[in-house]
């Protein structure tokens, strides 16, 4: 994966940069890509500030972490919604996320959030965040507490939240977890978290 200086951020916002194209960017008279050097699988690290102030104006606050330049499944119909859990699609090259899990109910092969409201079947090229704090869609499990266990959702693409006193024994436990509660809240609700498991793809 590249690693880097993203340069070209479509839009100006990395919440607001979903496009139809890989390169982002798409000429007005002819309809074709224009190459701006933005290339899927591109990833950069921000820090708070940096993060904030490429955060689009009535969206979701975005913080330090790592972001991503992605391509949906093509199979995924609609938009997929801010805070969704993404899942590498296991039978595709290249940086392809998928809102659904493999057979593995509990699948080990995370990617990230979506942050940005128009990434869908539409805009199927878009940011996604990996790691850091987050705002991640929790199911309609259990409310969020500051500290509690994040979970992947079980065949869904949503977050679940444990008590902060829970422990981790088993298997499907170790693969599911991906961080901690970092606000309070009702289920099926978006909340803060912080996401520190490791993303790795090629």
């Amino acid at each position: 994966m590249a690693f880097g200086k993203t340069g070209y951020i479509p839009g100006g916002f990395l919440n607001g940069a979903a496009s139809a194209t890989a390169a982002g960017a798409t000429d007005v008279e002819s309809g074709l890509p224009l190459q701006q050097g933005l290339t899927l699988g591109l990833q950069q690290q921000f820090n708070d500030a940096d993060a904030l102030s490429y955060s689009k104006p009535g969206g979701k606050t975005l913080y330090s972490g790592t972001y991503m330049w992605v391509q949906l499944d093509p199979a995924v119909s609609g938009t997929v919604p801010v805070g969704s859990a993404l899942y590498w699609l296991e039978t595709a090259t290249g940086y392809v996320v998928t809102t659904v899990a493999t057979a593995d109910v509990n699948n080990p092969d995370f990617a990230g959030v979506s942050i940005d409201p128009n990434f869908g079947a539409a805009n199927p090229y878009a940011f996604i965040q990996c790691n850091g704090k987050c705002s991640c869609l929790f199911s309609a499990a259990a409310a969020v507490t500051v500290g509690c266990l994040v979970l992947l959702t079980a065949a869904a693409a949503t977050f679940d939240a444990a008590l902060a006193s829970a422990t981790i024994t088993t298997a499907a436990d170790i693969q599911a977890y991906v961080g901690n509660g970092l606000s309070a809240g009702s289920a099926s609700t978006v909340q803060l978290a912080r996401i520190n498991r490791a993303v790795v793809r090629f």
